[in-house]
């Protein structure tokens, strides 16, 4: 498209300008370029080592084909550079959940939330890895404090609804 355009023309330009890698390296990534946008993210981070953002984004990438161990490499390498990346952390806990690394993935939501204590999907997922592990009074909390911050947030009713239910609580539910 016109943007990916305007991104190489950038990077014609300035062939050091880290943040046209990146910015074309997530629209390739989300076209399924992932080829193309590894070698992006690969370049704005040999422009920027001491930026924890690119690492990020390639982890996304990497992620996004299922590569965990990459992904997660990529994750604390951004956390290393940047302590403030919340991004970092929520998604290296979501990998960590999906790999029933329980604890590891509550040190990284709660890290994350720390962060950014207002943003109701880190709420939701960090009521998800409670729920998956049987800890339904924690999950319900969290899917409440989630509700709190976006009253539209409907798979955060539909989860607390569900383990209300589940509790036979279905004055509330």
């Amino acid at each position: 498209g016109e943007a990916i355009v305007d991104y190489t023309r950038a990077i014609e330009l300035d062939l050091e300008f880290a943040l046209a890698y990146e910015s074309r390296g997530n629209l390739l990534k989300e076209r399924g370029d992932f080829v193309k946008a590894l070698e992006d993210y690969n370049r704005a981070i040999l422009i920027s080592p001491g930026n924890g953002w690119p690492y990020h984004l390639r982890g996304l990438c990497y992620k996004k084909q299922g590569l965990e161990e990459e992904a997660l490499t990529d994750f604390s390498k951004a956390i290393q550079l940047d302590s403030d990346c919340w991004q970092a952390y929520w998604c290296r806990a979501d990998l960590l959940t999906d790999r029933e690394e329980f604890d590891a993935a509550l040190e990284d939501y709660n890290q994350a939330i720390s962060i950014k204590p207002n943003y109701a999907w880190l709420h939701y997922d960090r009521g998800q890895c409670f729920e998956k592990q049987g800890l339904e009074g924690e999950a319900i909390v969290d899917y409440t404090r989630a509700i709190e911050l976006d009253l539209e947030f409907e798979l955060a009713y539909e989860s607390r609804g569900n383990l209300l239910e589940e509790r036979g609580d279905c004055v509330k539910a």
